[in-house]
């Protein structure tokens, strides 16, 4: 159970208080399957911005190391070197003017975090425990979720702490209920412009 008083639970919405520069970088991070690429690709469309996804930076870093995927270097290099490689991709970032989706486990990347964090504001896109893991099983469990428990237990305890970090580190949180792309990108993007991060 997620203890919602607790101070450290909560994002800044430093956006609610000042003026957001408009052509800063926003980074959209949250938990694998919660709509991240698909939605960035949407706002970057109909805020003429560019958009990049940090996984296939990622893939750009690797790519002299004959890797096909972001699955296949953390399946098959290990959890140290994937994060090398998402640091090394941050770096390479654009530095303004961006929509970047974020891996699901940036946040817990502190190399790759400390590059990007300068440079933007964290957009937390907020889906239930329970819809992202029905939406992960129907793609195939990755390898962070096989193991020697069930992969439900495996990602409840995953969710839980990278929830809380999500929410310690975000500019503002969003939560985005089980419905068709549509209604939530045109949700997202009220909220951005009501936050003045886009226009």
């Amino acid at each position: 159970m997620l203890d919602r008083t607790a101070a450290s639970h909560y994002c800044h919405y430093t956006s609610m208080a000042t003026t957001i520069p408009a052509r800063q970088n926003l980074y959209l991070a949250g938990l694998k399957h919660c709509g991240k690429t698909t939605l960035g690709k949407l706002i970057a469309a109909r805020t003429d911005r560019e958009f990049y996804d940090l996984d296939e930076l990622l893939l750009e870093v690797a790519a002299g190391q004959g890797y096909s995927s972001v699955r296949e270097i953390y399946r098959t290099a290990g959890r140290e070197k994937f994060q090398e490689y998402e640091a090394a991709a941050a770096r390479k970032a654009p530095l303004s003017a961006a929509i970047l989706s974020l891996g699901g486990g940036t946040i817990e990347n502190p190399s790759a975090y400390e590059a990007l964090k300068l440079g933007g504001s964290l957009i937390y896109l907020q889906v239930e425990e329970a819809v992202l893991f029905k939406r992960i099983e129907r793609g195939g469990l990755p390898p962070f979720l096989i193991g020697d428990r069930p992969a439900a237990e495996l990602f409840h305890e995953l969710y839980i702490r990278r929830h809380n970090l999500y929410m310690q580190h975000c500019d503002a949180g969003i939560e985005l209920p089980d419905q068709a792309v549509e209604k939530n990108f045109e949700l997202l993007y009220s909220r951005l412009k009501e936050l003045n991060y886009v226009r």
